[in-house]
């Protein structure tokens, strides 16, 4: 294909070159990548990271598509690590929990359930303030612990070492946030007959004044 050996020799003068990287993308997306050039292409990958960490909602924007390319799951469950770690490191949470949630996903399809458990717990425990973020991941942790052994017990463990760590107020007011993860850990551990957590939690809900029910 004409068009993307350009948009590659294009890069190669110019790593910044936006649109050049938008377009790759989208040839990527649409499945316009021979598969000849996909390998080059996947190179490119790497290079973006490098040369536009300091603009991370740019690679997050691209780097997607691009990896639609790899069919290696190693490769591809690999850089998705690095993007976790990129944005950690450019203080983007956001894009950071984007990341480890479709970097759980791919480890789903694998089957590789405690491995995704393991990550999606690591970013709830490193975030636990982010409101818009955490309630998804919790989610998506419920989701994956319901299949491995074991499971709900890691739950659990999250679950109190969230609430250990989360700010349950914004200013005077406590946060519709902290209440729903609070009610929704106190309703786990009722149903898990677990009287040692069921007395944490609530005695973490009845320092801001809430009752022991969800």
């Amino acid at each position: 294909c004409i068009r993307d050996r350009y948009l590659l020799n294009a890069l190669k003068l110019s790593m910044f070159n936006e649109p050049a990287w938008l377009e790759l993308a989208r040839m990527a997306r649409d499945g316009e990548i021979p598969a000849d050039n996909k390998a080059l292409v996947l190179e490119q990958a790497d290079w973006l990271l490098r040369a536009f960490a300091q603009y991370p909602d740019f690679t997050w924007k691209v780097a997607g598509d691009l990896l639609t390319l790899q069919k290696i799951t190693l490769n591809r469950n690999q850089f998705y690590e690095k993007l976790v770690v990129l944005y950690e490191a450019a203080n983007r949470p956001d894009l950071s929990c984007e990341a480890r949630m479709k970097w759980a996903e791919f480890l789903g399809e694998e089957k590789k359930w405690g491995l995704a458990a393991t990550g999606l717990s690591f970013s709830i425990k490193k975030f636990p303030d982010e409101g818009r973020y955490v309630p998804r991941m919790l989610e998506k942790l419920k989701e994956v612990c319901g299949e491995f052994n074991g499971g709900k017990e890691y739950l659990g463990k999250t679950y109190l070492e969230l609430l250990r760590k989360v700010n349950p107020k914004r200013g005077n007011e406590v946060t519709k946030y902290f209440i729903k993860t609070s009610g929704d850990a106190l309703e786990f551990f009722q149903t898990e007959k677990k009287t040692k957590e069921i007395t944490e939690v609530e005695g973490i809900r009845k320092k801001v004044g809430l009752t022991n029910s969800k």
